[in-house]
């Protein structure tokens, strides 16, 4: 019966794994440029990401966090 069970876990955890988390509130066409250093570059929970310091349209310093895509799809 564990062993049922261990299979039926194992073989639904993949399924749920591909529908991670939407991003139908991004705006693709909605393309921003900035100019600054990069503070971090890290990844967490799957995604890589950049703390980017750089001025703001009012010209105060600022971070910005930038959500990039998993590891492999930078590769």
């Amino acid at each position: 019966m564990r062993t049922l069970i261990f299979l039926l876990l194992t073989t639904a955890l993949p399924a749920t794994s591909i529908a991670h988390h939407s991003h139908s509130n991004l705006n693709r066409d909605d393309v921003s440029l900035y100019s600054g250093v990069v503070k971090k570059f890290g990844w967490n929970m799957l995604h890589a990401y950049l703390v980017v310091t750089a001025l703001d349209p009012k010209g105060k310093i600022v971070d910005y966090v930038i959500e990039m895509g998993s590891s492999p799809s930078l590769a």
